[in-house]
């Protein structure tokens, strides 16, 4: 809608729709093809002989019921395992959390469409898309709306995946979770914000710390995986409250893994007081001062604040920044295009490696082989790259993504030849150039299954004491004084580890090949006494985590 009315003085808008488009877009398009005024389209913002006009707002009560869409897009040029369809089944959340704007965003109300209407719209995106997975899009989607979802699901025999967001309840019981489950749901995503009930009550969350206890046990006992979201720094948390929130979380991510056998997961970051929000609207309730923004901010929601009590912005973003190294790793220069500062697994990947069968963990330390025999044999075999990798050619690399687990490999130009192909098998010799640099390139693509040798499987075998390992070439490494500990980070698999300063200091051993018996003598001889029993675990959890490699 570019004219010479232009909303800014060099801009590009002649009007602004707010809130909710079903109604307003659908008169501001025959106001634009008639030529009706502005003045009539409903909820919207425009200018006229120099002047803002607002036109009358209306609230909106409907939600569009129609399926979505997705013909115009080519879903298979994506970078991802599966497409994830997203679907409406309300509209606003129908609490009013003291940080949050979305029920003001919204028309300022919660409405619902029937689910029987959601379940036929998912059918016809099953029969149209072959959807296998679909994301409930709501701000929340309430436990009773789920449990009644599940129960059409099961009743219309509909085999999708979904996930979804929600608020804390006393009804989340264990029965519910498995009827949850049973219909196909593989993650849910809770607002925790903190494990505090002062914070919590302060924020006006309406929710009992007991029950945030019993909706994620219940959750992971039916092998639902959950997705935390909680933020730093709410006006008056303290460091003390801060702390027991990331302590609780990492908690239930561990027991989620270790005892259950399932990935879930946290995500945060720092509070933003936001334009239209209860702390904005009373500050001295949550002992603030706002802090204009200037002129070359003026159109940000967020505004900066000074605290009277509790962890200051400044604190809670160091707060945040010293967690972020924690659980991801920057990322900057491992490839010639810049990349995420922070890695946190897709919630594509998530949701989908929870809909497989899980693998159970293995007291045995297992691995797999990156032998030496493969770059005897691979100049006489054929090769395949499998049609889970996709190829994006850069300037200076070819690289290899597998969108199963997530992981990316550069591999030079000067290696490779122009006419390679995904699926179909060929002599090594068709797709690379046949030198000693690119065969070590071979054995690591290999090992992480980015292509496939024809006729020969995979080596799993048992650590023993003629196993020999090396460190591998691609870690980023990273010494965290706030935490005390290394953060190690595989570039190819992405798999990022934190470990202490004796384990790092027992992985230095590695920088050439060093086989497993060695390496113990060699801490015998320096007198250093670990169990082996220890040892053995230690080096498991670097073989499986790709921070060491193991040849035969």
């Amino acid at each position: 809608m570019i004219c010479e009315c232009r909303l800014f003085d060099d801009g590009f808008f002649n009007s602004i729709m707010l809130y909710d488009g079903e109604i307003s877009c659908t008169e501001l398009i025959q106001a634009l093809t008639i030529g009706t005024p502005l003045s009539e389209v409903h909820n919207i913002v425009y200018r006229a002989k120099q002047a803002w006009k607002h036109t009358e707002f209306i609230s909106n009560d409907i939600i569009n019921t129609y399926v979505p869409d997705f013909s115009d897009y080519h879903l298979d040029k994506y970078f991802a395992p599966a497409t994830i369809y997203p679907i409406f089944t309300s509209r606003s959340c129908y609490n009013k959390c003291a940080f949050c704007t979305i029920p003001n965003a919204t028309s300022g109300y919660y409405r619902a469409l029937p689910l029987v209407s959601v379940t036929q719209n998912i059918k016809i995106l099953t029969n149209k898309y072959h959807a296998e997975y679909i994301t409930i899009v709501d701000e929340t989607f309430d436990i009773s709306r789920m449990i009644e979802f599940a129960n059409w699901l099961l009743a219309e025999n509909i085999k999708i995946f979904w996930y979804c967001e929600t608020r804390f309840s006393p009804n989340i019981t264990y029965e519910t979770c498995m009827l949850l489950y049973k219909s196909g749901c593989r993650q849910i995503q809770f607002g925790l914000e903190s494990y505090n009930q002062r914070v919590l009550d302060l924020m006006e969350k309406h929710t009992k710390i007991e029950w945030i206890d019993k909706a994620l046990n219940n959750c992971l006992k039916a092998k639902v995986p959950v997705h935390l979201f909680f933020f730093t720094g709410f006006p008056t948390e303290t460091y003390e409250e801060a702390m027991n929130t990331y302590q609780y979380t990492r908690k239930k991510v561990t027991e989620s893994q270790l005892i259950y056998n399932i990935i879930s997961s946290r995500g945060y970051g720092t509070f933003g007081l936001e334009i239209g929000s209860s702390v904005y609207f009373h500050p001295e309730k949550y002992g603030v001062t706002l802090i204009k923004n200037n002129e070359e901010n003026d159109l940000r929601l967020n505004l900066n604040y000074n605290v009277n009590i509790g962890l200051s912005q400044k604190e809670s973003e160091e707060l945040v920044k010293s967690h972020n190294l924690r659980d991801g790793f920057p990322l900057q220069n491992t490839m010639e295009f810049e990349l995420p500062s922070i890695d946190f697994v897709p919630e594509v990947h998530m949701v989908i490696k929870a809909s497989t069968s899980p693998h159970p963990y293995s007291k045995d330390v297992s691995y797999v082989l990156s032998s030496e025999k493969i770059l005897d044999v691979i100049k006489n075999c054929k090769i395949c790259i499998p049609s889970w990798i996709s190829l994006v050619r850069t300037n200076a690399s070819l690289l290899f993504y597998n969108c199963h687990l997530n992981q990316v490999y550069s591999l030079p130009l000067i290696y490779t030849k122009d006419n390679i192909r995904i699926g179909d098998y060929e002599w090594y010799a068709a797709f690379f150039d046949e030198t000693e640099d690119m065969l070590k390139h071979l054995s690591l693509l290999y090992h992480f299954s980015f292509i496939k040798i024809e006729n020969i499987d995979k080596e799993i075998v048992k650590l023993n004491e003629n196993t020999i390992l090396y460190k591998s070439t691609h870690i980023q490494q990273y010494y965290n004084d706030f935490l005390n500990e290394w953060i190690l980070h595989n570039t190819i698999s992405k798999n990022t580890v934190a470990v202490s300063k004796l384990s790092f200091k027992l992985l230095e051993l590695f920088n050439e090949p060093l086989c497993f018996g060695n390496f113990t003598n060699l801490l015998n001889k320096n007198n250093i006494k670990l169990p082996h029993a220890k040892l053995s675990k230690l080096i498991g959890y670097y073989l499986k985590h790709d921070i060491i490699y193991a040849l035969n």
